[in-house]
């Protein structure tokens, strides 16, 4: 397949080639043809005949042909993103294309790949290894290295592998549902960032975040490998294995490069998007069809969202019309350094499909994105924590005081309370029901729980008591972070 790499931000491409310039045999006839054909493939453009309109350059900062082996997609595509990270900077890479069209090949390798790591001498990757296990392994390397030489104190690094299907979010660790919440403006949202340890107006709840420092290489192998076969795919016309859902390798780097200096932080998404296609041609029927349906629809967001950039529309860019878009909003509208990695087929009969893709490609390159490193001053983020830290430990010994941890615990064994929620007082019980539970509000279960062990209402002592508990536990996970 070819692979287009256009980054963003981009300089302006240079001029296509001049009318007198001999075009390549069989070009003219290309252009005069009903359907889209790849005429030619150069090492920074790519000519395509384009019905009704003639023969059209698309130009890209790397272009790589059929014969291009993993290493050089790599090196391509994500090792510039992967020194960025580790030098503190955010960054993404969206492998975009047709199905079929080699995305999950370039981002993840043949299937076994993984697998063979695990039992690979010094679990080296094999020479078919796609984008995400070399970025690992090389984002591994380069803090293991950092600590060896002395330029880093403490590093953490770690992933989370999600799968988005049909606008559900799974973690491909667990195969659980993961919740995504956004997060608005004002003092009670940053409030709300700060507890959560996290700068960004998107979060992700019940998702696995896998310590690779504390685990090591053959153990994250075997996680992804386990992860993979929890992959949605399934056999179409166009694909024998097509990826019937969008997965997210999200990557994120902690380090403090001495007991004085700052706390750096950057995150690194590597996304292998699922591929548009005609029903037409996939022949896909059925659920293949719904599924089909919602690739596309999330894509035409995506879309949308990038013309939007483009057209640098302040008022309103529908990141928040899909699941994905709003996922993927640091990587477009925020502080990263993005890479678009087009996938498209030379064959004549994908060639209105290729023609799309580029198009995207040299739409996406025209987004000017602002990166900048984020730091925090070390003593001031300690002094912060502790601070966070003591009072939490003060209101926990307070409620402790009137009671509140021994009705905390009795409520969590209490079968018929689970599911209530925590904090709520007699007028809102009917509600907390209908939204946490699976009564819908019956009025029945209502009466008897009213009546069960002598609890008229979950106990707003024992809910805060719940709250703080998990709150200062977040507070001493985060403090063992940064100090290490």
């Amino acid at each position: 397949p070819i692979t287009a790499e256009a980054p963003a931000p981009a300089v302006e491409a240079p001029a296509p080639a001049p009318a007198e310039e001999e075009a390549p045999r069989g070009a003219f006839a290309a252009a005069a043809a009903v359907s889209a054909k790849v005429v030619g493939v150069e090492s920074q453009r790519v000519l395509v005949g384009v019905p009704g309109t003639g023969l059209s350059y698309f130009n890209f900062e790397r272009v790589l042909d059929g014969d291009a082996n993993q290493e050089s997609s790599y090196e391509t595509s994500c090792a510039p993103l992967v020194k960025s990270f580790c030098d503190g900077t955010n960054g993404c890479l969206l492998a975009y294309g047709q199905t079929g069209s080699g995305k999950t090949h370039t981002m993840f390798g043949p299937p076994d790949t993984l697998s063979d790591a695990c039992h690979a001498p010094g679990s080296e990757l094999s020479r078919n290894a796609g984008v995400v296990p070399r970025a690992l392994a090389d984002c591994l390397k380069a803090v293991e290295g950092a600590k060896e030489r002395g330029a880093c104190v403490n590093a953490t690094l770690s992933f989370t592998y999600l799968e988005l299907y049909r606008e559900q979010l799974t973690d491909l660790m667990t195969g659980e549902k993961v919740s995504l919440y956004r997060v608005g403006k004002g003092a009670a949202a940053d409030e709300y960032r700060e507890q959560a340890g996290c700068d960004d107006d998107v979060l992700l709840g019940n998702a696995t975040h896998f310590d690779v420092t504390a685990h090591g290489a053959k153990k994250a192998w075997a996680a992804l490998a386990e992860a993979e076969g929890r992959k949605r795919r399934a056999a179409t016309a166009m694909n024998a294995r097509s990826s019937r859902a969008h997965t997210v390798f999200a990557l994120s780097l902690t380090q403090r490069r001495s007991i004085n200096e700052a706390v750096l932080s950057s995150k690194l998404y590597l996304c292998d998007l699922g591929g548009s296609e005609q029903v037409k041609k996939s022949k896909a029927t059925g659920q293949r069809f719904q599924e089909a349906v919602e690739i596309n629809r999330s894509l035409t967001v995506l879309g949308r969202v990038v013309d939007a950039l483009v057209r640098k529309n302040k008022y309103h860019v529908p990141y928040y019309e899909s699941r994905l878009t709003t996922l993927l909003q640091p990587a477009f509208g925020g502080n990263a350094r993005t890479t678009i990695l087009i996938a498209a087929s030379p064959d004549d009969k994908d060639g209105d499909e290729a023609l799309a893709a580029l198009r995207f490609g040299r739409r996406c390159a025209r987004i000017e994105n602002s990166t900048k490193c984020s730091t925090a001053n070390m003593k001031e983020v300690l002094e912060h924590l502790e601070g966070q830290i003591g009072d939490a430990k003060k209101e926990l010994a307070t409620l402790e005081a009137r009671g509140a941890k021994q009705r905390a615990e009795a409520e969590a064994s209490d079968a018929t309370l689970r599911g209530m929620g925590a904090g709520h007082n007699a007028a809102s019980r009917l509600q907390a029901v209908s939204h946490q539970d699976d009564t819908g509000g019956d009025v029945t279960k209502e009466s008897r729980l009213a009546g069960a062990k002598g609890y008229t209402h979950v106990d707003d002592d024992a809910g805060q008591y719940v709250i703080l508990t998990q709150k200062l536990a977040a507070l001493e996970a985060r403090r063992r972070l940064v100090v290490g």
